[in-house]
């Protein structure tokens, strides 16, 4: 029997291309130059949107990844939003958010299921960093068990629907120019079905956003929204009437991808800091880095 050795141990930043290698480095360059972490602690700290950074996120272009290039974007794809995710997380943690709920939430869902005319409005300004985008589905009284508590409607009537109805949690929404609504527009044995997605104007008439008091992500904002009999007119429904349903899991299945990569993202930046920490300190007359209980948690010793 002829000795085999063993198999290759791979690292998964060697399966990505030149392209996107040189995309992970041009992403590390500027978190460190444009948001370092003490940058991201005092924007943790603020109650204000951080409306600069977001705008020389979009100016680096990065609001333009996942966008194909017909539409005003910078080509890619979902590994390419990933990579994005987990540099900008590594300095900003859950500050990301900032550019995956336009990016990768609503943009994508206006690719995947908005009309044509709808690609051509939106996703040139979210690629050039002049429209953003919040999503609200969550209700008071439904947490997870979203289908079965969602109360919020949407009526129709000539030329649209109203929407009357309260959402929370919903990130940006006060910041918004467009925030993705999920109402039910019929009635089904399913939950599932007889929802629909629109794309409402933050600024109508009986739309008002509150951000709720929280400890942590406190410059994003996370607010409840109200929906006073808010009329929201045929070209804003995205995809099918009564099938949106089907279009948020599409939206929530690369949530979750993105939502990996943040938090990968914020581990490696704790390692990090951790690991210099460990070289810094001094107990016993040597650093602490050096004493065999914190070399077992750390890939390097210093």
């Amino acid at each position: 029997m002829t000795a085999t050795s063993d198999p290759p141990v791979t690292d998964p930043v060697l399966d990505l291309t030149d392209e996107q290698r040189a995309l992970r480095d041009m992403v590390r360059d500027f978190v460190e130059r444009e948001c370092p972490k003490p940058v991201a602690r005092e924007l943790e700290a603020a109650t204000e949107f951080p409306e600069a950074l977001a705008g020389r996120i979009a100016a680096a272009g990065l609001n333009g990844i996942g966008i194909p290039v017909e539409y005003g974007g910078q080509g890619g794809g979902l590994v390419e939003q990933t990579i994005v995710c987990e540099e900008l997380s590594r300095s900003l943690a859950g500050l990301a958010w900032m550019w995956g709920i336009t990016v990768w939430s609503g943009a994508r869902a206006v690719l995947n299921h908005g009309s044509e005319a709808q690609r051509r409005h939106y996703l040139p300004r979210v690629a050039a960093g002049d429209l953003r985008f919040a999503f609200a589905m969550t209700e008071p009284d439904g947490g997870t068990d979203v289908l079965r508590a969602m109360t919020t409607r949407a009526r129709p009537v000539d030329g649209g629907h109203v929407l009357r109805g309260t959402k929370i949690w919903s990130t940006t929404a006060h910041v918004a120019d467009r925030i993705m609504v999920v109402a039910r527009t019929g009635e089904h044995a399913k939950p599932s079905r007889g929802l629909s997605v629109f794309l409402v104007d933050r600024r109508s008439e009986g739309l008002t956003a509150t951000p709720i008091p929280k400890i942590g992500m406190r410059s994003l904002g996370s607010c409840e929204v109200r929906f006073e009999d808010v009329f929201v007119p045929d070209d804003d429904l995205l995809g099918t009437l009564d099938e949106g349903w089907r279009q948020v899991t599409s939206s929530l299945n690369a949530e979750r991808i993105m939502v990996a990569a943040m938090c990968t993202g914020i581990l490696r930046g704790v390692l990090e800091d951790a690991v210099t920490y460990a070289g810094q300190r001094e107990a016993f007359g040597k650093p602490i880095g050096g004493m065999q209980a914190i070399q077992h948690g750390s890939p390097t010793s210093p």
